[in-house]
């Protein structure tokens, strides 16, 4: 399976943790994340990259617990951390356990004939 995804690296703003809404989804267990866990290289990871070269990240749901919503980012209260990778687009098409690789359009551009 291919899909486009966006991601985003958590940073810490005024010692708050803001994301996107795009990022965080609900289903019936409630409001998630999707965080990137770094792995070894798989050979049938799902891949948004054609780069062999780049890491596989394993798919995580993370409950998350919401703060405040301001400027289109909800701030979290719970879940996630400072540094965490999280998919902040494609929530529609990622599950947990999905293996993906991290868009790369300078490696694309140097890998075209």
């Amino acid at each position: 399976m291919s899909a486009n995804v966006t991601f985003l690296n958590v940073a810490n703003s005024k010692q708050r943790i803001m994301l996107p809404t795009t990022a965080i989804g609900e289903d019936a267990k409630g409001k998630f994340a999707y965080k990137l866990v770094a792995t070894a290289s798989s050979a049938n990871a799902s891949s948004v990259n054609v780069n062999e070269e780049q890491p596989v990240y394993k798919v995580q749901r993370v409950p998350v617990v919401l703060g405040k919503l301001a400027d289109n980012q909800f701030e979290i209260k719970q879940g996630i951390s400072v540094g965490d990778l999280i998919a902040k687009e494609g929530l529609n098409v990622l599950q947990s356990g999905d293996e993906v690789t991290l868009f790369n359009e300078k490696a694309l551009a140097k890998n075209a004939l």
